[in-house]
């Protein structure tokens, strides 16, 4: 849904010099302060702009530092505040990414992305307020889905209604039409647009099934780490028990289990789905 630069983690010899480049660039610029006063809002303007540049070329952790000190260094760089939430929420920095669109301008892709962060911190009635603004401001066939998703999460099912009939793509109308459907068919899209903490509030909240407990391990594995893939594990398990003929569930608990280190547990569900 929003763009997003790859993530790359820089080497440490690369990430070291970066450091020291901010630092200096952080004195230099206080330097400034205090020995030019009336000219150090204009240098520290132009610093911004060129870490905004600077940002805009690297990648990962750099960038998001980057975008960060020219933020810092001039707070009315809208560049560098829309290209710094743009990698906060793609970094699942929320709150973080609320504040730096305060100062991101009102254009299309910060509406977007300020809906994305109301949306994953459960924000409904400004995320109500927001995706009026956006179809409105800019009804795109990606942005009509997204505030699709915005209204049916919040139990706006009419204007959901009406935003799904002014969606034109083929692809993008059928999803906004299964979004419509149940709380299942809506989690599977909200997941599938990025918004995971979205999609695990609706499914948590609908009754044990077999294509809930993998909708589930799906979202947890998408954001993996030691805790959530043990949790995501929970859930497929449970989804092989209410259909044990389902080789998806089980294809999922296999790679699952090999990143948890659990090949033994990992080898006998890989039997198990050879039997299917």
């Amino acid at each position: 849904m929003s763009s997003s630069k790859t993530s790359v983690q820089p080497n440490s010899n690369r990430s070291a010099g970066f450091w020291l480049l901010a630092v200096a660039t952080i004195g230099a610029t206080a330097g400034l302060c205090v020995a030019a006063k009336p000219y150090a809002m204009a240098a520290a303007q132009a610093e911004s702009r060129r870490l905004t540049q600077i940002g805009e070329q690297a990648g990962g952790a750099e960038a998001q530092l980057s975008f960060e000190l020219a933020h810092m260094l001039s707070r009315h760089n809208q560049p560098a505040a829309l290209d710094l939430a743009r990698e906060q929420v793609a970094a699942g920095q929320y709150v973080a990414a609320l504040d730096s669109l305060a100062w991101a301008g009102q254009g299309s892709e910060a509406a977007k992305l300020r809906l994305i962060a109301q949306l994953e911190l459960g924000h409904t009635t400004a995320a109500t307020v927001s995706a009026a603004q956006l179809s409105a401001t800019a009804p795109t066939d990606d942005n009509l889905l997204l505030a699709t998703l915005a209204d049916t999460v919040t139990g706006q099912a009419a204007p959901a209604q009406a935003l799904a009939d002014r969606v034109s793509a083929p692809e993008a109308r059928s999803r906004a039409v299964a979004a419509l459907a149940n709380p299942l068919t809506l989690g599977r899209e909200l997941a599938a647009s990025g918004l995971l903490n979205t999609a695990e509030r609706i499914l948590t909240r609908q009754p044990v099934s077999a294509p809930r407990e993998l909708l589930l391990g799906d979202i947890l594995s998408r954001r993996p780490t030691p805790e959530r893939l043990a949790l995501a594990r929970r859930h497929y398990e449970a989804a092989i028990r209410l259909n044990p003929a389902d080789p998806a569930a089980r294809q999922a608990l296999i790679t699952t289990l090999t990143a948890l280190g659990d090949t033994a547990a990992a080898n006998q569900q890989m039997q198990q789905l050879k039997r299917l």
